[in-house]
């Protein structure tokens, strides 16, 4: 799964910058936008495997999410979102 692979390398370059403390408060923001972006190639990574295709857009990444909860592919644990 490369989006898999892909998120995995994003967040252990958040990781790695939120470490490089040399760098002063700057790295938050460059953390976080890595994170952001783990979190979209992770949701990429769901939405194929469970639903057969990704977002095109980063905005619609929310909604394949919203997709996968629906249809009960995300552990309940997960997803506080889902309806009881």
């Amino acid at each position: 799964m490369k989006d898999l692979e892909e998120a995995e390398s994003w967040l252990d370059a958040a990781k790695f910058t939120l470490a490089n403390t040399a760098k002063g408060r700057a790295r938050f923001t460059v953390a976080i936008a890595q994170s952001i972006h783990a979190l979209i190639k992770a949701n990429d990574a769901l939405s194929m495997r469970f639903l057969g295709r990704r977002s095109t857009r980063h905005e619609d990444a929310a909604i394949m999410f919203g997709r996968l909860i629906k249809q009960n592919k995300v552990d309940p644990k997960y997803a506080q979102l889902r309806p009881s």
